[in-house]
């Protein structure tokens, strides 16, 4: 019997946080001084659940912001949170490029979170008996599971991850997929900014859920509860409803998410090579070359000559790197003036003295056959491990 296709559903955001926070921000840098501990993170998970599980579909979802239609239901959402690191919001738009670089397609919307667009997604797939494993950070997807949907639940770190599955979530909480939004909406959530009801603990709340098998079985029979935790939920009731409206994720969230387009295997990720050398991965790419199974860790050259429009010039103290339509060179200069007399024989070159390198031996790289492969690879190593 043949196994079930697979399609592999990660929550961008939640996890690229994580990444941020397990590695330390000042050990990570990009070749032109970027923090890219949370791309490097994430990156290196991204590898082990590609060559771990082997999706046939895969998807990666990302947050936009903050406000989107749970604000507007109760504006103290997630209120007291405090701004991301500016050394995390720096790496948003490379974590993105990471993710096109690997052939993955991504989704966001400004009104729903990536929670809601991974909910959305399982749903919709649904109905074509794959199984989908969703890796996030973010418990509130454990309402997801199901028979053919399990959660990838990173524990501690980015290498501690269990398997969500019924059993293990009775196991945890006694509870099944469909009451732990019920759970949850009553037990509050101080990350979010939920309120819990006073008086009423994780214990008293899944003790409820067990007795009455919903939220709103429980709400139905409150009168039957003494004391003054039952007093607090009656007083409390819509705080709790709200709470649900908060919790619970929306599968409708109107995307273009059909199963078929979300296609994957390893040879849509020969970019990320690239990526992981302009960033400066130089350890991820053994593993990234043998998930693609690519033999060179070089980039495939164009067979056609690349043109370019100006020249790209990168400076040092005493040398001048030039690359442009006659091919490349190299210049020594002792002065600002020869400096500027070196420049003044190019065209405009304004925005095109490029920071680093290793940008500069991959445009090398691609910018024609004449060289033999031996005398790219020679270059291309003098470009990144001395300079």
């Amino acid at each position: 019997m043949s196994q079930p296709q697979k399609l592999l559903i990660i929550d961008g955001h939640s996890l690229a946080y994580r990444a941020y926070h397990a590695l330390p921000v000042d050990k990570f840098s990009s070749p032109q001084g970027v923090p890219v501990n949370a791309v490097y993170g994430l990156c290196s998970m991204l590898i082990n659940l590609l060559a771990e599980h082997k999706p046939d579909y895969l998807a990666v979802c990302f947050d936009e912001g903050r406000d989107t239609f749970r604000k507007s239901i109760f504006p103290e959402y997630k209120s007291n949170r405090a701004k991301s690191p500016d050394e995390f919001r720096v790496q948003v738009s490379l974590i993105r490029s990471m993710i096109d670089a690997f052939g993955i397609t991504s989704f966001s919307d400004s009104q729903y979170e990536a929670d809601d667009l991974i909910a959305s997604i399982v749903h919709q797939a649904s109905s074509d008996k794959v199984k989908t494993l969703v890796v996030t950070s973010d418990r509130d997807s454990f309402q997801l599971i199901s028979e053919n949907v399990h959660i990838l639940y990173p524990k501690k770190g980015l290498s501690d991850v269990i398997t969500m599955d019924s059993d293990e979530l009775f196991s945890k909480y006694g509870l099944s997929p469909a009451q732990y939004a019920d759970f949850a909406a009553l037990r509050g959530d101080p990350s979010d900014n939920l309120p819990g009801i006073p008086g009423v603990g994780e214990k008293t709340a899944l003790a409820w859920i067990q007795k009455y098998g919903s939220l709103e079985d429980l709400l139905i029979n409150s009168s039957e509860l003494t004391g003054k935790v039952g007093e607090s939920l009656r007083a409390n009731s819509q705080v709790v409803q709200t709470n649900s409206e908060l919790t619970r994720l929306v599968n409708t969230v109107p995307i273009n998410a059909v199963l078929s387009e979300l296609k994957w295997e390893p040879s849509l990720a020969a970019d990320s090579i690239r990526f992981a050398t302009e960033m400066g991965f130089r350890s991820l790419l053994p593993r990234l070359s043998k998930l693609i199974g690519e033999k060179s860790k070089l980039p495939m050259r164009s067979s056609e000559p690349i043109a370019l429009e100006l020249p790209v010039i990168f400076t040092t103290e005493q040398q001048i790197f030039i690359l442009d339509n006659s091919g490349f060179t190299v210049q020594e200069y002792g002065s600002a003036k020869e400096l500027k007399d070196v420049l003044s024989n190019k065209a405009d070159v304004k925005g095109f003295i490029v920071p680093d390198l290793k940008f500069l031996a991959k445009r090398f790289l691609s910018f024609g056959d004449e060289m033999t492969a031996k005398e790219a690879e020679i270059i291309y190593d003098i470009l990144l491990l001395e300079y």
